[in-house]
């Protein structure tokens, strides 16, 4: 959408219908104690915090950022080596990763396979982290496990930019936001009822490292504006209305698949009075769509406990 559209006043008279709340955070390491600083000093409920880390996923990414594609053994070779991390086990006791090593030609051709260059173990009971090479390559195989260590100790207190874009879209989706861009894209029509919190987060963000930015542009009450939150909220509710349509012809339906449709058609039911609220009508032309989304529910919900 062009923003130069959306009308902006410095007029204090002027009613404005919500905020236009643009962000994107970067790739960082952020200690959890931090984090949990910056959050609460901007204003934002603590339970909207990442959970704890469990040991066993530090290892896990830990153990994944190692990866390395495309080394050339010889540098004007044709031949590659990609050193590709495999988990072989789990249990209550143990974790246990592979780095297996992948040999390909400059077609990409797999010419040769070794299942198991090294052995990383996590003992989950003491944290202990320890590792095992099996393979001639020594070297960089070595330097992979030693970084995989060097990471997981990193990892067991800091959360990653991926953690904090979670926590975001998490706090955006309690603010009844539906997005303005078709397919991704951290740009939402926020209600005016949620300005405090809108506010607050743009102040998170900027308090963030990594180039995560937040900025938030005041939207007034005009024609155009309300065409463009209806347009969006319309949009919403034929997604939902598609995903639950999809959903209930799926006759290998199950819980694990459904309730999250479920939640999502919740979540817009409630977001549809902040709506109404800031529009300051009822929103007539879109109450069938809305009641037929209450009857795919309980259609979900009937099939979902035969």
């Amino acid at each position: 959408m062009n923003l130069q559209n959306i009308a902006a006043t410095t007029n204090e008279s002027q009613r404005d219908i919500g905020s236009i709340l643009i962000y994107s955070v970067g790739e960082q390491l952020v200690k959890r104690d931090e984090l949990l600083h910056l959050l609460t000093s901007a204003g934002i409920d603590d339970g909207f915090m990442p959970p704890a880390i469990r040991v066993p996923d530090a290892f896990r990414r830990a153990t994944s950022a190692v990866e390395r594609k495309g080394e050339h053994p010889v540098p004007t070779s044709v031949i590659v080596h990609n050193y590709l991390v495999k988990e072989v086990s789990s249990d209550n006791k143990q974790v246990t990763r592979f780095i297996v090593k992948e040999t390909k030609d400059s077609k990409g051709k797999r010419l040769e396979y070794d299942p198991q260059v090294a052995r990383m173990m996590l003992n989950k009971e003491t944290g202990y982290f320890d590792y095992l090479v099996c393979s001639d390559d020594i070297g960089i195989v070595a330097k992979m496990c030693e970084e995989a260590k060097s990471l997981y100790s990193t990892f067991q207190t800091h959360h990653d930019g991926r953690a904090v874009l979670s926590m975001v879209g998490n706090i955006v989706a309690a603010m009844a936001s539906t997005p303005l861009r078709p397919v991704g894209g951290g740009m939402y029509f926020v209600p005016v009822q949620f300005e405090g919190m809108v506010g607050n987060l743009v102040a998170f963000l900027k308090s963030l490292e990594g180039n995560s930015e937040g900025y938030s542009i005041p939207v007034i009450d005009t024609k155009e504006n309300r065409d463009m939150v209806r347009d969006k909220l319309q949009d919403r509710i034929k997604d939902t209305l598609g995903n639950l349509a999809s959903s209930l012809k799926d006759p290998n339906l199950n819980k694990s698949y459904g309730n999250p449709k479920l939640r999502e058609a919740k979540e817009l039911l409630q977001d549809f009075g902040a709506y109404q609220e800031a529009l300051g009508e009822d929103l007539e032309d879109m109450g069938d769509m809305v009641s037929l989304v209450k009857k795919q529910m309980l259609a979900m919900v009937d099939k979902l406990s035969a």
